[in-house]
């Protein structure tokens, strides 16, 4: 019986009580990579393969939403799922990370079993659409 590899999840985060905490909800079902900012970020995501990417809104060296509008931008990342996870948090907030291109905004502090089920309602989602995606023109009418 084969094992089934466990999604990858980045996290963006540079707060270590909350990289922690994310982590601690995370890591029985997925396989949590970290970066402390945007250099370590890219870096990850050229180095492996990356399932979902969870974004604090500000990182020491640049702004998490054009993070989220350059990956959306660049067509080998437009299809990664991005969720930001912050502290500071309002609707104009949340609206700009939706109009920017994320698929899920969380404000901490945040329930993990809803985290979670955000997470893998997403991961669906994603699976979905790509499978969409493989699927001959004619054949998805």
């Amino acid at each position: 019986m084969g094992t089934v590899e466990r999604k990858r999840i980045l996290l963006a985060d540079t707060d270590l009580l909350s990289v922690a905490t994310t982590i601690g909800a995370l890591k029985d079902d997925y396989h949590v990579v970290t970066a402390k900012s945007s250099v370590e970020l890219f870096k990850q995501l050229q180095k492996q393969q990356i399932d979902m990417l969870i974004l604090e809104t500000s990182l020491p060296d640049m702004d998490g939403f054009v993070i989220c509008r350059k990956l959306k931008a660049d067509p080998a990342t437009a299809s990664l799922p991005v969720v930001f996870l912050t502290r500071v948090a309002t609707i104009a907030d949340e609206e700009r990370g939706f109009a920017f291109g994320a698929v899920d905004f969380v404000t901490k502090p945040f329930n993990a079993p809803t985290l979670k089920a955000r997470l893998k309602n997403q991961f669906k989602l994603s699976d979905a659409i790509q499978e969409l995606q493989r699927q001959p023109i004619g054949a998805r009418c």
